[in-house]
């Protein structure tokens, strides 16, 4: 027996990690040598002590809840349980620990043996790395927005060569191919533009977007929707730029459709723009205008259109449908799955 209690002594000084003996009221009745180096206490400082002289003092509620649950459950719970605390030394300073509780059966009352680490380097070690990940994304970030700056100003400069063209070609059905051409580039630059402006860069404002598109499509098609009122619908949604391209073009496309076709010269009109929930995770993209409509009989799947056939290809890539009406105007409805990201609080 006392060889066996010579080995557990030395085995309890000789341990690198705080040992600390706690009573059931909660007093220190032993603590070996890692103890007194780790906290600066001398044994006699500590013992018949309350072990929150080792606590802050905002962390002693914490503490004592632990134990006296722990205590309570031992039975339940007879390997121990693990807790990250705050620990204070003589000096009043502060630095992370990993306790383990384990039970001593053997007292009445029952007592607990903590075994304490001092995990300060290791919280450092795990900070550098958060550091680190900030870092990397962060650079991330900044890569990713001069890609998206890049490709809007790339963009911008073939919109320009198309429009020093167009002033060069008398064929008015080739200057409007050209215009056309010039405002579709135009609009996906401006998705860059948002996304390189955006907090996040994966995703921006679909509702700004679309407003500052639709006046970039008024002033491409100026002299021709003057009387025209635009109104807008949008419901407040972030999109990727996998969704931003084809909605803004189909937006792009339709939009200028109206402005060119739907209203004999000189005449007022209204189109309505808007994008809302359609039920069951998909979303209804609808322009809609009080013109002249389609002509009788007139099948939009048969039409040689360009700009009808680039809206339903564009409407497929959405895994979505065209849908076109013509009753007191023209309607178009691009019903399509939900593959935006909901408006983040």
């Amino acid at each position: 027996m006392a060889t066996e209690m010579g080995i557990f002594y030395q085995l309890f000084e000789c341990s690198p990690d705080g040992i600390v003996v706690v009573d059931g009221q909660g007093r220190i009745t032993q603590v070996n040598a890692a103890t007194v180096r780790m906290f600066g206490f001398t044994r006699d400082e500590l013992t018949g002590k309350p072990v929150e002289i080792l606590i802050p003092a905002r962390f002693g509620d914490r503490h004592v809840g632990h134990r006296d649950k722990y205590l309570a459950e031992r039975k339940l719970r007879p390997m121990g349980a693990c807790l990250d605390l705050c620990a204070r030394r003589k000096d009043g300073s502060e630095f992370p620990v990993a306790i383990m509780l384990s039970p001593i059966e053997s007292e009445t009352p029952p007592m607990v043996l903590a075994v304490v680490r001092d995990i300060t380097e290791q919280k450092r070690a795990e900070e550098r790395v958060r550091e680190a990940m900030r870092r990397e994304l962060h650079l991330k970030e900044i890569h990713r927005k001069e890609i998206h700056h890049r490709v809007k100003n790339n963009l911008q400069v073939i919109s320009s060569l198309l429009f020093l063209k167009s002033t060069f070609v008398d064929d008015p059905a080739m200057q409007e191919i050209l215009t056309q051409s010039q405002s579709q580039i135009k609009t996906i630059a401006l998705i860059h533009e948002k996304l390189y402006r955006s907090d996040d860069v994966e995703q921006m404002d679909f509702t700004e977007y679309v407003r500052d598109l639709v006046a970039d499509v008024l002033r491409t098609y100026v002299g021709r929707h003057e009387r025209v009122n635009v109104h807008t619908e949008i419901a407040a949604v972030r999109v990727g730029v996998d969704t931003a391209i084809p909605c803004g073009l189909i937006i792009n496309e339709l939009v200028s459709n109206v402005l060119k076709h739907a209203f004999a010269p000189g005449t007022a009109g209204d189109l309505w723009l808007s994008l809302r929930p359609a039920g069951e995770g998909r979303y209804e993209l609808s322009v809609r205008d009080n013109g002249r409509g389609f002509p009788p009989g007139f099948d939009w799947r048969e039409s040689k259109s360009l700009g009808l056939k680039l809206v339903a290809d564009l409407a497929r890539q959405l895994d979505g449908e065209l849908q076109v009406r013509s009753e007191g105007g023209a309607t178009f409805r691009v019903l399509f799955t939900e593959a935006h990201y909901p408006e983040r609080g």
